[in-house]
């Protein structure tokens, strides 16, 4: 993960800590000293370069970290005039994805702020009247370490992240370290030695009454502005298109809109085993509109037997996250020439935005089970050593799409973005957070089941629906197929994943490590070797081992105790 780290402390020394940032050809490193008490640095893409800026003054140090599609806030004078203006408040102003960070030199003050997903990710800890903070858990150890701070094991964040494969909250694996989690601003008073943090930004405003049709204009009108920003990111750059292709309905809705509209030529890209719908609608989509097209196939799971897991998969994500996830879209990526594009387009977290097919209104505690990434958990006992997680649950009572995205997508789905972060921004026209703030007003007769999602589309872009869907293998083109005939689908591929049968899934994890032997050999060695070296408690590592043992249908259990096991080491070793 590429970004910003600094100190404040009384008689810092310069030293060079964006070198351990997770380098890359195309990253560059600059950083600002000032006076003897305050350290700023950044390693950051050299693309975008325009939107990206960090730049010190006698009266400011600002940075800025990501995608700007600001019309009013280009630049770095922009920001300030703002700021004086508004205060800090003003960044509720800003369109794109980012992290911040301002220090105002007349008031002796730091702001550290994330964007409504946390997009970009902020580390801190606080210690003797100071504060160190970094996009990267591993910078802000690093810091820690050369201060000869004392660490501590967390384990509610060691057992969320081996059995929920995401952390939660603001939770890291060292009670020191905290993320500062999205739509926040932190604040840091250097006179009177305070740290406070608020909201700039809240999900789940109150449910207003809606026509569908308005909806659908409504609707219209943000993805359409949305797609158009999103796009001409490449244009203003000078530079190709690149979006992710797929049999979904998410990144398939993005790139044939944004074709329709005149962004050409568009190069695509696929990954996954070769057999999959996935693949298959791809090709033929890119073949039908005579995109650019690259299939990246992953047959058998080969690169899961890389013996350097860590450096490859886990260490640009610092194992914040389950690490198979984002190990093929890693993995994929570095395939690609990324030398002539801006962005990565994609179609993230479209279904959970535009639809409420996937979130039931139910008890959020009474699945707390089921809530992770990696499945449904077999080891309930261990879960509930989690001390934080039954008060966390209980404040979403039955709203589990607010906590899908309060808790699952910064700290889940976009740790998958994260994990290229270093290589390419990736973006999506459903991370705008107008559009999510206006779906979130919307009642769940629009929502549920697809209504809404299926209409607009019917009505606005009939064409996105003439091509295959992968979770159906037939156009989606009556309402009956787009909301019911998935959810038989999906029941008959569950099953099939439990069996290890053949589901011409994407990315088949339990069909590939039971008939590719090196695989599990592969991370059985890791394990092994990871737990042997570890110093935690023997209870937490007789935890650990029956996590990793206790199969669930897909094996996501042993990746999520790899990665937790790997977290601890690189910070405790």
């Amino acid at each position: 993960m590429a970004g910003f780290y600094g100190i404040i402390k009384e008689k810092v020394s310069e030293n060079n800590y964006y070198n351990f940032f997770t380098k890359e050809k195309n990253t560059q490193y600059n950083f600002i000293e000032v006076k003897n008490k305050y350290l700023f640095g950044r390693h950051v893409l050299t693309k975008l370069s325009s939107d990206r800026f960090f730049e010190d003054s006698d009266a400011y140090t600002i940075c800025f970290e990501g995608v700007n599609y600001s019309k009013k806030l280009k630049n770095t004078k922009d920001f300030i005039s703002a700021y004086e203006k508004q205060g800090i408040n003003f960044i509720k102003e800003i369109d794109g994805l980012f992290s911040i960070l301002i220090y105002d030199k007349k008031l002796e003050k730091i702001f550290l702020v994330t964007d409504h997903l946390a997009s970009k990710s902020i580390y801190y800890t606080v210690f003797e009247n100071s504060i160190a903070f970094a996009s990267e858990v591993k910078v802000v150890n690093e810091i820690m370490n050369n201060l000869k701070l004392s660490k501590t094991l967390d384990t509610d964040g060691v057992y969320l992240l081996s059995l929920y494969g995401t952390l939660q909250s603001n939770l890291t694996i060292v009670k020191e370290i905290k993320r500062l989690e999205q739509g926040r601003i932190l604040s840091f008073d250097i006179k009177n030695n305070k740290v406070s943090i608020e909201k700039w930004y809240s999900y789940a405003p109150k449910i207003k009454k809606t026509k569908l049709n308005d909806a659908i204009e409504a609707i219209d009108a943000l993805m359409v502005s949305n797609i158009i920003n999103e796009w001409n990111k490449d244009l203003e750059y000078k530079n190709e298109h690149l979006t992710s292709s797929s049999g979904g309905m998410d990144a398939k809705t993005n790139l044939l809109i944004a074709h329709k509209l005149g962004f050409t030529p568009i190069s695509t890209v696929t990954f996954g085993n070769s057999d999959s719908l996935d693949v298959k609608i791809a090709e033929e989509i890119s073949k039908k509109y005579n995109f650019n097209h690259v299939s990246i196939y992953l047959d058998n799971g080969k690169y899961l037997e890389e013996k350097d897991l860590y450096n490859i998969y886990m260490k640009a994500i610092d194992g914040q996250s389950l690490f198979n996830g984002a190990a093929h879209l890693n993995y994929s990526t570095r395939k690609l020439d990324l030398s002539n594009y801006s962005v990565y387009h994609s179609g993230q977290i479209g279904d959970l935005v535009l639809s409420s097919a996937i979130i039931k209104t139910e008890n959020v505690l009474a699945k707390k089970q089921t809530l992770g990434y990696t499945g449904e958990t077999s080891s309930a006992k261990i879960l509930n050593k989690v001390t934080i997680l039954d008060s966390l649950l209980e404040k979403y009572d039955d709203n589990l799409k607010l906590y899908y995205y309060e808790e699952k997508i910064s700290s889940g789905t976009l740790m998958g973005d994260r994990s290229i972060s270093n290589l390419i921004d990736i973006v999506s026209p459903f991370y705008n957070k107008d559009l999510i703030s206006y779906t979130q007003t919307l009642p769940n007769d629009i929502l549920n089941n697809g209504n809404l999602y299926f209409h607009w589309l019917k009505k606005k872009h009939p064409y996105v629906l003439e091509e295959k869907w992968e979770r159906i293998n037939m156009k989606p083109n009556a309402y009956y197929k787009f909301a019911h005939l998935k959810k038989v689908t999906k029941a008959i591929d569950l099953l099939k994943s439990k069996l290890g049968m053949s589901t011409k899934n994407m990315n088949p994890l339990a069909l590939w490590i039971n008939e590719n032997e090196n695989i599990l050999k592969n991370l059985n060695h890791h394990f092994n070797t990871q737990l042997e070296i570890s110093s935690i408690d023997i209870t937490v590592k007789k935890d650990l081992n029956e996590i990793y043992n206790n199969n669930i249908p897909n094996y996501t259990n042993k990746f999520s105790v790899i990665n937790t096991l790997y977290a601890i080491n690189k910070i405790f070793k």
